[in-house]
This record gives C-alpha cells, sequence and structure tokens, in this order.
C-alpha cells in the first residue's frame, strides 16, 4: 500500500461495502455509473459544469478501478 496511514480509511470502505451491498462490488459500480448519469442533469447555474466535469471523473475512476479488481 503506497501510504499506509490510509489502511483504516480503506478497510471503513470495505465494511461499508460489505454491509450496504453484500460486498458485490458490481452492484458499487452500478451504483456508481447511476451517480455519473444523474451528474448530467444538474441545474447548470447552480453548480459550473468544470465541477461536475471533476465529480464525473472522480466517480468514473472509482467505478473503473472496482470494475478491474472484479475481473
Amino acid at each position: 500500500m503506497k501510504h499506509p496511514q490510509d489502511a483504516a480509511k480503506l478497510a471503513a470502505l470495505n465494511q461499508f461495502i460489505e454491509q450496504v451491498y453484500g460486498g458485490k462490488l458490481d452492484i458499487v459500480v452500478t451504483e456508481l455509473y447511476k451517480a455519473i448519469y444523474m451528474l448530467h442533469y444538474l441545474d447548470r447555474d447552480l453548480f459550473p459544469v468544470d465541477d461536475i466535469i471533476d465529480k464525473v471523473y472522480l466517480l468514473y475512476s472509482m467505478a473503473d478501478a472496482l470494475s478491474e479488481k472484479e475481473e
């Protein structure tokens, strides 16, 4: 692990995925993609497009990383 101080946070995330999604990463990935889709409908007057794009990139990268771990 590149940053050992993050081990507890990763363990908490793993526990959350286990408790809420039964440890099924495919469900987590699907929900991340749904969140990405929903971000496209945010009011552009309330949230700058660049901010939305940043959040989409973050969520997409997380979904992609989780998908790769499944294979």
